[in-house]
């Protein structure tokens, strides 16, 4: 399937990242109970313990220690992958709708979302699928993270594939 160029002229498109770069930390402690809340809500159906460690963190530390926030969601946000990666292994081409209607949620929200999308009306193009599905990882260990050896393969497949068109001279392939 080639991706319809139509759609790019007549849609809006992001560049997408796979694993959600970390969001900055709430300054105020409304701020740090609804971010919390957020990601609660999105692991209740995919991780339910993590979403119990929320709220103990909640009821027993509290959100005013700023240092103590950081470093719970630092652990939190490392259990669904690598943090801050801004490279192509990280990156893929999505519909800006699905993309901004999802915000910084974590891999398995998201994977979930584009799966949906892809069920319905919406195009998803193809690389942008077989990510959040996994089809380029040779082992996927776990589905609710994207992890280094997930980038690792992606980027190989993406060398292997433009490869064929720069070894060979190929142009217009």
């Amino acid at each position: 399937m080639r991706f319809p160029f139509d759609l790019y002229k007549t849609q809006l498109w992001d560049i997408e990242h796979i694993h959600a770069t970390k969001t900055k930390i709430p300054d105020t402690i409304t701020g740090r109970v609804d971010w919390l809340d957020e990601r609660k809500n999105e692991l209740l159906e995919i991780d339910a313990e993590s979403s119990k460690r929320i709220d103990d963190f909640i009821s027993c530390c509290g959100v005013e220690d700023a240092i103590k926030y950081e470093n719970f969601c630092d652990d939190l946000n490392s259990q669904y992958g690598e943090l801050e990666i801004n490279d192509i292994s990280n990156l893929t081409l999505l519909d800006a709708e699905t993309n901004r209607s999802y915000k910084n949620a974590f891999f398995p929200v998201k994977r979930r979302t584009i799966i949906e999308r892809d069920k319905g009306a919406v195009f998803v193009p193809v690389c942008t699928k077989n990510v959040f599905l996994k089809l380029y990882s040779d082992n996927p260990s776990n589905m609710i993270c994207w992890n280094v050896n997930d980038r690792e393969e992606y980027l190989r497949e993406i060398r292997q594939t433009l490869s064929h068109y720069i070894a060979g001279g190929v142009v217009n392939g």
